[in-house]
């Protein structure tokens, strides 16, 4: 009997011995971890990035022509527009703002539909269609009509001055090269017509983003008619001189 008792005396005291390094398991502390691990799992399901603003999309509407009566007369012929290049800094989609003291306005979450130049020769063409400024039309590279005239060009700028100041005017601003090449019937060779620069302005109301696309759609659609105006006139002086 005092055997057994030693025995278990010995067995208890074994038992409730703490090795090095062991944890202790007591009720509280467990409690502590499972609520520990429950609040990271939560955290885990929820995302902790804010939501991106909402990007809005623009494009160019064409206004009103600037002719008399809307009517122009028509060159006889087919034109060909190249697509336009852009110079580097706005060579992409997104609104470019510049305010008085030359800070450089990047709007990434106000963009165009397509990339300047491309925004900018579709508008051509769809604009001189509309206004039949040629008899055989106007299209793009690739198409099976042989044009008998070339358009190519770069946009150099295209942005928007604003201003905190409100006696100042905030506007838009688009400068374009443009170049008109005439085809030699039966031949390769190529006669350089015009080679011009021309540069609008198009007043905004204010400086509010929202005042851009407006403004750009007015200054290209005065642009694309200016340049009209001086690609059928070095057409006639052309044809005048082969005349005479």
């Amino acid at each position: 009997m005092a055997d057994i008792k030693k025995r278990m005396e010995n067995y208890k005291k074994a038992g409730c011995k703490k090795k090095k390094g062991e944890f202790a398991k007591s009720p509280g502390r467990i409690i502590i971890i499972i609520a520990f691990n429950s609040i990271i799992f939560f955290l885990s399901c929820i995302s902790l990035r804010e939501e991106y603003p909402e990007i809005h999309y623009y494009r160019l509407i064409q206004t009103e022509a600037a002719f008399q009566n809307n009517e122009i007369g028509s060159i006889e012929g087919t034109l060909q527009i190249r697509n336009f290049s852009a110079s580097d800094a706005i060579d992409n989609d997104h609104f470019l703002g510049i305010w008085d003291n030359n800070e450089v306005q990047v709007y990434y979450y106000h963009r165009w539909i397509a990339n300047a130049a491309d925004l900018f020769t579709d508008f051509l063409i769809t604009r001189y269609n509309d206004l039949k400024v040629f008899t055989g039309g106007v299209v793009k590279p690739g198409s099976i009509l042989i044009p008998d005239y070339i358009l190519e060009g770069q946009i150099i700028d295209m942005t928007a001055y604003n201003t905190k100041d409100s006696k100042q005017s905030n506007y838009a601003y688009i400068s374009v090269r443009f170049s008109l090449v005439k085809k030699v019937p039966l031949s390769t060779d190529k006669t350089i017509l015009i080679n011009k620069v021309l540069s609008v302005k198009s007043p905004r109301k204010n400086n509010s983003v929202e005042t851009i696309a407006p403004a750009f759609s007015i200054a290209v659609s005065q642009i694309s008619d200016q340049m009209i105006l001086e690609i059928q006139d070095a057409i006639r002086k052309d044809r005048q001189i082969i005349d005479d």
